[in-house]
């Protein structure tokens, strides 16, 4: 691992087609505090990727990206069907960049619960 990379492992259990990232958007600084600046601009690229059962996606952890919108679930239609995702996230312990992304997670995460009490 480089010095100072962080990435996101995801584990995809079932096939989806939900995720989704903001092409190069890793080679661009942004904040971490929260989410507000993660939404993609008028001029950026957003690719798809589709996924099937067993497969792995590693990525840069700077890079912005979603899954499906919570709004998909909120119809109730998917409490007997639970979808299930096992991600972690792989860093070198104290580098800068896993400091910045434990911070941000946390700051991002206090935000969410403020807004959804």
């Amino acid at each position: 691992m480089l010095d100072g990379s962080v990435y996101k492992i995801l584990f995809y259990l079932q096939d989806g087609k939900s995720l989704k990232y903001i092409k190069g958007s890793h080679c661009k600084p942004i904040s971490l505090e929260n989410d507000r600046y993660s939404e993609p601009g008028m001029n950026d690229e957003v690719g798809s990727i589709a996924v099937y059962a067993g497969d792995v996606v590693i990525m840069d952890v700077r890079t912005v990206h979603r899954g499906t919108d919570e709004s998909f679930y909120a119809s109730g239609e998917w409490d007997d069907k639970p979808r299930i995702l096992v991600s972690t996230v792989l860093g070198k312990v104290g580098s800068k960049l896993t400091r910045a992304m434990e911070k941000g997670n946390f700051s991002r995460l206090m935000d969410w619960m403020d807004q959804h009490p």
